[in-house]
């Protein structure tokens, strides 16, 4: 559906590309394809908003808005457009004071009228040329040409650009320069060559850090490695890369939290919640907790809150001995303490979006989290965002902002907004 809509497919499109298909599989799959896509846009009308149509909806008002009347944009770091993106740049050319695009191009290429699909710069090229179409299509317009050269590429890597994805290409014949093949047994080894040749280039050869850069095709495949060995030899370096939203603690523990009430306290639930970072019990009490709940499959908030009386399931314990007796005590103590937050929750029974992040923000302030962290340099962020669904929110959105400030208290932003009420 995203697609779809990035390309502008409309119900009409549809009719006209299946009408001239005659292979059956595929014509059976379009017409597939044009169900779901009828059956999507008319549920999406019906009072719902999506997010794959925010491109079109800011099209729509991009020629209303005064904001931009006057501006500079700058548009960098694309190499090709989808057609919702063309009418948008489109709007933008006739809206604001100056819009400027880059392109990644040779000025050689930008004088032919065609390239081969296998091209290097074939997308810059078709990019390019549908840019100055719209300009053309609309009078009063005109196009600015600034061709910035790279003339210190030396030789060989003009070679190398000009043939790579060539075929036939040219053998290049000379010494190369600026160029240099590694071969390695294992990425460890490949990171470790690499950080070894950094330094050679800035003890002998006059560089600074700043003046290096790593790319990776893959860098997830990398990261770990590459912290590993750039901390050891104490190199100063910024890593860009984007971690999943949950792979830092804390979001994680927030979601756990909710997920206490949102699964009735079944015992996946709680043992996510009880083995975060972030909830400190006693170790071993804990452990014979949480075989007693799966041996006896305690679920349910009835469950959690009745005394617990059948045997601690340890084979080094009697059931009528004092050392069974004070361990089944300690986990009812234990039992007691994880209810307690829980139950005052429970009660409170929140009805609105408000309500409802005052409650979580109080049970987690009533955790003493600060006291109990020892992982204080992942929970040092400025900002984090987290979605929490609920049964009883159906027609809300709550955006909790989480946020560590200098006091080291919790600090619980709720930005609240109904369906209903959304404006744009």
């Amino acid at each position: 559906m995203s697609e779809f809509s990035r390309y502008t497919i409309t119900d009409s499109d549809f009719d006209s590309v299946i009408d001239k298909v005659d292979e059956t599989l595929l014509k059976h799959k379009l017409m597939d394809c044009h169900k779901l896509f009828v059956a999507y846009q008319k549920a999406v009308d019906d009072g719902y908003f999506s997010g794959d149509s925010l491109m079109d909806l800011l099209v729509s008002r991009c020629d209303k808005s005064q904001f931009i009347e006057n501006s500079h944009i700058f548009i960098d770091g694309f190499y090709g457009y989808t057609p919702i993106q063309y009418a948008l740049i489109e709007k933008l050319v006739n809206r604001v004071k100056n819009l400027t695009i880059t392109v990644t191009i040779s000025k050689e290429i930008l004088k032919k009228q065609s390239l081969k699909q296998n091209h290097l710069y074939f997308e810059s090229h078709e990019t390019y040329n549908k840019l100055k179409d719209i300009v053309r299509e609309n009078p009063g317009l005109e196009v600015v040409d600034k061709v910035m050269t790279n003339d210190h590429i030396n030789v060989t890597k003009n070679h190398l650009r000009d043939n790579l994805y060539q075929y036939p290409y040219k053998v290049y014949q000379d010494q190369t320069e600026g160029i240099r093949i590694i071969k390695a047994v294992s990425l460890k080894k490949e990171v470790v060559s690499v950080c070894d040749i950094i330094v050679d280039y800035v003890r002998n050869k006059g560089y600074r850090y700043k003046d290096i850069a790593i790319l990776c095709g893959d860098v997830s495949r990398y990261e770990r490695l590459l912290n590993w060995r750039l901390k050891g030899m104490d190199m100063p370096y910024y890593l860009d890369s984007k971690k999943p939203f949950l792979a830092s603690d804390v979001p994680g523990f927030v979601l756990s939290c909710v997920g206490i009430f949102y699964r009735n306290l079944s015992y996946k639930a709680m043992f996510t919640y009880l083995k975060s970072a972030y909830v400190d019990y006693d170790e071993e009490v804990m452990h014979y907790l949480e075989n007693y709940v799966i041996r006896y499959g305690v679920k349910g908030l009835s469950g959690w809150q009745k005394e617990w009386q059948y045997k601690v399931p340890d084979i080094h314990l009697e059931k009528d001995s004092k050392a069974h007796s004070v361990c089944l005590a300690s986990i009812n103590q234990l039992k007691d303490s994880i209810l307690k937050p829980i139950i005052k929750l429970k009660e409170n029974k929140p009805m609105t979006i408000k309500e409802h992040v005052k409650c979580l923000y109080e049970f987690i302030d009533n955790l003493e989290l600060e006291k109990n962290n020892s992982k204080k340099e992942e929970i040092n962020m400025r900002l984090k965002v987290i979605l929490i669904r609920q049964e009883s929110i159906i027609k809300y959105m709550a955006l909790l902002l989480i946020c560590w400030n200098s006091s080291t208290s919790w600090t619980l932003i709720a930005l609240w907004t109904s369906k209903a009420s959304m404006k744009f």
